[in-house]
């Protein structure tokens, strides 16, 4: 049985991924190429888009989301085949299902539609909000990410039923070595994105009625991701480059000047293959070249923000404390504050990166603020997975 290890560095890492989850939501209503569909403003690119644009920004979200959910799964996946051998199958399951299926439901019943709402009366609704929630014209939203977690925790909880991680050999190069691991990541990646990025393309989501399942070309490697996790998990992490290996903080330069490059050159594909939004999707010329620096990018970023955690977050901070134990609630929670100051600031003739700033301060402060008042009631906090 691995030893069990509880990693500062890594809870403060998805702690920040989370930070920037807010940040992504607070911008999208004012890149230049952002657009608001009147007659469906489901089918928007965001909920809100002001008419006040900014191209300075227009590729920071393409930038933050081609890595930082992949991330996400990753670090969620680390521990779950040691709370499997500790818990069993049983309390495992319904331990899920009260950490995720609750706030899972919590959010696409009672936060989405407030966030939603607004987008609602931008389209020229003028309907109050009890005719717009019992209409359940909106979507999961974000909370996608809590169901397709879910889902693939039932994934893990397969494997351990039929024995199979038994039978998963990980060579030791691959799980001590960063760069093999990195390759090898890397490689997996492209056997599932490519195929599914060809016939979907980057932007269409895969849903059923009101739940939001994820972005389609991004399914299996979110599946890849949080299998790396996994079998890292089951490796044990104190005989992985993630707690055992010198190595690759002793190279961290080498990460951090792959990840710069990977990024100009992610930022280039993206202008030598221009992808539209607004149209259906058919490939671009050339789009495999988009797919596969888009696949070493995820992965070098994932190196370079486990190294970043491990050098930046090596000690425990009360205040990162706190952000730690709310992350999970400001991920549900942040969506209406987002919306409505995007809302309440369209009539102000604002420069867009400063409404942007407003909207991100008031919203990472308010959910933070808003879970950490409800984590102070033991019932209340099993509403944000407490």
């Amino acid at each position: 049985m691995p030893k069990v290890y509880h990693n500062v560095s890594l809870d403060y890492l998805k702690a920040f991924v989370v930070v920037l989850v807010v940040f992504l939501h607070s911008i999208l209503a004012y890149p230049s190429w952002a657009f608001f569909n009147v007659n469906s403003f489901l089918n928007s690119s965001a909920p809100i888009v002001d008419p006040v644009r900014c191209e300075f920004i227009d590729f920071t979200p393409s930038l933050l989301n081609g890595f930082f959910m992949a991330l996400l799964f990753f670090i969620s996946g680390l521990f779950v085949y040691q709370n499997l051998l500790t818990k069993g199958l049983v309390a495992f399951a319904l331990t899920r299902l009260k950490r995720l299926g609750i706030p899972f439901a919590f959010a696409l019943v009672f936060v989405m539609p407030i966030a939603f709402y607004p987008s609602f009366l931008m389209s020229g609704s003028s309907e109050n909000f009890i005719f717009f929630w019992f209409s359940w014209s909106w979507t999961s939203g974000p909370a996608w990410f809590l169901s397709m977690l879910l889902i693939l925790n039932f994934y893990a909880i397969i494997l351990f039923r039929l024995r199979l991680f038994s039978g998963f050999f990980v060579s030791n190069s691959i799980v001590s070595n960063p760069l093999i691991f990195f390759l090898v990541l890397v490689f997996a990646s492209c056997l599932v994105y490519f195929p599914l990025m060809y016939f979907y393309g980057p932007f269409q989501w895969s849903s059923l009625g009101p739940l939001i399942i994820g972005q389609t070309s991004r399914l299996l490697l979110y599946l890849v991701y949080f299998s790396a996790g996994l079998l890292l998990g089951r490796a044990g992490l104190g005989s992985t480059f993630l707690l055992d290996s010198g190595v690759f903080l002793r190279r961290s330069f080498v990460w951090f000047i792959g990840s710069a490059f990977l990024g100009f050159i992610y930022l280039a594909s993206l202008k030598i293959v221009p992808i539209n939004i607004t149209v259906p999707w058919s490939p671009p010329s050339f789009w495999w070249i988009n797919a596969l620096i888009f696949c070493f990018y995820s992965a070098i970023l994932l190196m370079s923000s486990l190294l970043l955690s491990f050098i930046f977050f090596s000690r425990r901070v009360d205040l990162f404390d706190h952000l730690s134990a709310n992350s999970f609630g400001i991920y549900i929670l942040h969506y209406p504050f987002v919306t409505w100051a995007q809302f309440f600031l369209l009539p102000f003739s604002l420069p867009a990166c400063l409404k942007f700033l407003i909207v991100f301060s008031l919203a990472f402060f308010f959910s933070w603020w808003t879970s950490s008042l409800i984590r102070l009631s033991p019932r209340a906090r099993y509403l944000l997975g407490g």
